[in-house]
């Protein structure tokens, strides 16, 4: 049994556990107001200069959650720190994103998100 296996099973109910390698969300990408170009609402600050369209943006994603992937299942050890300072969710879907949507790009709405930390 891999390292991280008892950690993830504890933490992720079971319904959810498909969604962890899947990333299903409804939230797919933000853009920005003054020129754009799309963000990726999870690691929106990844690209300083946005992405020129939505598939480049999922491409790197996808390459990015690959990493993390390989990264999860062949690790010895894992550190976690908590030194996140704020966590919005988006309400249909329950997705969780570290910046506030409106900051890095999207818009804001009390409709859509709401703050939890």
């Amino acid at each position: 049994m891999p390292l991280w296996q008892p950690l993830h099973d504890l933490a992720i109910p079971a319904v959810d556990r498909p969604r962890l390698w899947a990333f299903q969300t409804e939230l797919d990408f933000w853009t920005r107001q003054e020129d754009g170009r799309f963000v990726d609402p999870f690691r929106p600050r990844i690209e300083p200069d946005g992405y020129a369209t939505a598939e480049e943006m999922r491409a790197d994603r996808e390459k990015h959650l690959a990493a993390v992937r390989h990264m999860i299942e062949t690790m010895d050890v894992f550190v976690f720190t908590f030194g996140h300072t704020e966590t919005w969710r988006h309400k249909k879907d329950g997705a969780i994103l570290q910046l506030a949507p409106g900051v890095a790009g999207g818009e804001w709405t009390r409709k859509s998100m709401n703050s939890i930390i």
